[in-house]
């Protein structure tokens, strides 16, 4: 079970890597291999550098959010944790 939950993510890490690098091999078509003139360059430079912004933004909310939600977890446990550490007290009556 230690060997599977050491895996799975390794695995899902890897297949985010591998999915984000194919993006932009599929996304290129037949009229991005031509050349172009320079201001047509220039325009496509910019979608470029939007895209990229883009893609930082969604990585910076995905961060976020799961940082919060190891944060969570972590609350979580403790409060289970502390809650069951207390079986040997007595309850006045």
């Amino acid at each position: 079970m230690k060997l599977l939950k050491k895996k799975v993510p390794a695995l899902f890490l890897l297949l985010l890597v591998v999915l984000s690098l194919t993006v932009p091999a599929l996304a290129a078509s037949s009229t991005d291999t031509a050349a172009a003139p320079a201001a047509a360059e220039t325009a496509q430079t910019q979608s470029d550098a939007t895209g990229s912004k883009s893609i930082a933004a969604g990585i910076a909310i995905g961060l976020a959010a799961a940082g919060g939600a190891v944060g969570m977890g972590i609350v979580g446990g403790k409060a289970a944790d502390g809650i069951s550490g207390k079986t040997g007290t007595r309850v006045h009556q």
